[in-house]
């Protein structure tokens, strides 16, 4: 019964990807249909293929109707640096070992390609706080210099330029709070960043163990090969979720207080409830490989700003 099932999944996925490859978003569609074979309770006990079916072309439609931020090729949306609607890659639900224990993202999560560019800063802020905003290549560099604080207006601004979403933070004072249920543009939480960045792997970096599998084939802008200075994003290759620069260029904000991890496993993690300090993570084209490990953590205070500073986007698919 369950080779039957299997062969059965299989067909209809190939099905599947014949009705996804007619919509706009076909890369996502097709990355939406394998997510819900994973999540539990998504299907009959029974094996009522017809059910799935339709339950898989229902979400189909959905994801495409409600999508305002579709992944799109580069040949729709031109280069990655300047696309807005910023180029995200759906990441799968999954989980990931960190230190000894497990770490659950029930949840798929859209997350943005690269780092955001001085080009798609100014067009959102109207402004270019980056210290290499003068070099002939600025614009497609990652944007820098920005506080924590700086990135929640981002985030919002860019929710509401794009419309039909909730815009994901609100503004309490000299506090910003997450709108739990948004839809909008914010920070990747810490365990979100890590788990996109090894992208399946268990190593050090996605590349391999160490520095030296690292170096050899310069998968990265780190203070050795940098010249002491950011880069053009996309220029090194991707990992396997697609997404470039999750090691060095700049440095990342995340949306956690920075803490002590929980003992034992967890799901959907968020970090501490306050904090003094915000997470950053990645490295950059300042420091050594070793800041730029999967697991290596950093923090600043929200107010900090720096020429190694910058963050990417995520969003929550309704």
């Amino acid at each position: 019964r369950a080779e039957a099932l299997e062969a059965a999944r299989a067909a209809l996925e190939v099905q599947l990807q014949g009705e996804a490859e007619k919509t706009r978003a076909a890369r996502a569609a097709l990355e939406a249909q394998r997510v819900l074979w994973g999540l539990k309770g998504q299907f009959n006990e029974n094996g009522d293929l017809e059910a799935i079916k339709a339950s898989m072309l229902a979400e189909l439609a959905r994801l495409e109707a409600a999508r305002r931020a579709p992944v799109a090729s580069i040949s729709e949306v031109g280069p990655r640096w300047r696309a807005l609607p910023p180029e995200m890659v759906l990441i799968l639900a999954g989980s990931f070992k960190r230190e000894r224990s497990k770490v659950t993202l029930s949840r798929p999560f859209l997350m943005m390609t690269t780092p955001v560019t001085q080009w798609q800063w100014r067009e959102v802020m109207g402004d270019n706080p980056s210290n290499f905003s003068d070099e002939p290549d600025s614009e497609q560099r990652p944007v820098e210099n920005v506080s924590w604080f700086d990135v929640m207006a981002f985030c919002n601004a860019l929710s509401k330029r794009e419309g039909g979403m909730r815009e994901a933070y609100q503004q309490v004072g000299d506090e910003w709070r997450r709108i739990e249920g948004a839809d909008g543009y914010r920070l990747p939480t810490e365990a979100e960043w890590e788990y996109a960045c090894r992208a399946g792997t268990k190593t050090a970096y996605w590349s391999g163990e160490n520095e030296a599998d690292w170096a050899r084939v310069a998968w990265a802008w780190y203070g050795e090969n940098s010249g002491n200075q950011t880069h053009p994003v996309g220029e090194k290759p991707a990992n396997p979720y697609g997404l470039f620069d999750m090691h060095g260029n700049v440095w990342e904000w995340v949306e956690d207080w920075d803490g002590d991890y929980p003992s034992g496993d967890v799901t959907d993690p968020k970090g501490p409830s306050k904090g003094s300090d915000r997470v950053v993570r990645g490295g950059s084209w300042a420091g050594d490989a070793d800041f730029a490990r999967a697991a290596y953590r950093f923090s600043w205070y929200p107010s900090n700003r720096g020429g190694d500073l910058g963050f990417r986007l995520v969003r929550t698919p309704r």
